[in-house]
């Protein structure tokens, strides 16, 4: 198998861990983090799943921390 082939491989068997991991937690406690985009979303601090856009208050209190 080539190279790229293999890595390629690894990394959609990891994605589909990543998404297990992810779809079994109960993502008891989040916190707003930004992407490298700069959108806000609520992230699980656990399994890093992005979940929901924070409301403006939300997004207020935030930025006023």
């Amino acid at each position: 198998m080539k190279k790229a082939a293999s890595i390629n491989q690894k990394i959609t068997k990891l994605q589909k861990e990543l998404e297990k991991v992810q779809d079994d937690c109960n993502h008891e406690q989040k916190q707003i983090k930004m992407n490298k985009r700069g959108d806000a979303m609520w992230t699980c601090e656990n399994c890093e799943k992005r979940l929901t856009y924070p409301s403006s208050i939300e997004m207020e209190e935030w930025m006023n921390k």
